[in-house]
């Protein structure tokens, strides 16, 4: 939809755990749960040598699902800027020793956001990504935050749109489905505009090819 995310999931975090956790479809709570049961384990890093794990398998995700992903450098720099400074966090879930799945989290004021999500093709059996989101929230909780947001979902709710599960796992958590005003572009030059139109689909096109032939 653009740079920023038009269509989101916000969850008003300020009603106990115990409400926030009876409210979530049953499915989300049972997987929580089964989390904590198959002994995953979330902790919050504060090694930024950790952020090189959390970039592997943010690559190996990406390569799994076909998505562009920001270079390592934009991910130091958030660590520098923001998690050195209480703005943010990165959370790490662990199994059998093993750290295999990841999010990173911004706080402002009485607002959270989920940022990036990570998670490895090992493992996936004992559902971290639901954990991962519950120990988030509880952190917002912690430090005074009233809204927790999901970030981007498809303004499509087709289900054979490729997004939709990301939608369905957002949506678990009943936050409420949440439409912005989105972007416009200012056209200064109607003809490199329709030219931009026109290449760019096929440069990612292009660059989600290259990340399928990897694969291969």
């Amino acid at each position: 939809e653009g740079t920023q995310p038009r269509f989101v999931f916000r969850l008003d975090i300020t009603p106990p755990e115990e409400e926030l956790m009876s409210r979530m479809h049953h499915k989300t709570r049972y997987n929580i749960r089964l989390a904590g049961r198959r002994g995953v384990s979330v902790r919050i890093t504060k090694n930024k040598d950790d952020l090189k794990v959390f970039y592997a398998i943010l690559q190996e995700t990406a390569e799994r699902d076909g998505f562009l992903i920001r270079s390592y450098d934009y991910f130091s720099t958030i660590w520098d800027c923001l998690v050195e400074n209480g703005l943010a966090e990165f959370f790490l879930a662990e199994y059998q020793g093993e750290v295999i799945a990841g999010t990173l989290a911004l706080v402002m004021g009485e607002k959270a956001w989920y940022l990036y999500g990570a998670s490895s093709n090992r493992h996936r059996q004992v559902m971290p990504n639901y954990l991962l989101q519950w120990e988030m929230i509880r952190w917002a909780k912690s430090l005074g935050c009233t809204l927790y947001d999901f970030r981007g979902v498809p303004g499509q709710l087709d289900e054979d749109n490729p997004l939709y599960g990301l939608y369905r796992f957002k949506k678990g958590f009943n936050g409420e489905y949440v439409e912005f005003i989105g972007e416009y572009d200012l056209i200064l030059s109607p003809f490199y505009y329709r030219l931009w139109q026109v290449a760019e689909p096929l440069y990612y096109k292009g660059i989600r090819r290259l990340i399928n032939l990897r694969k291969r």
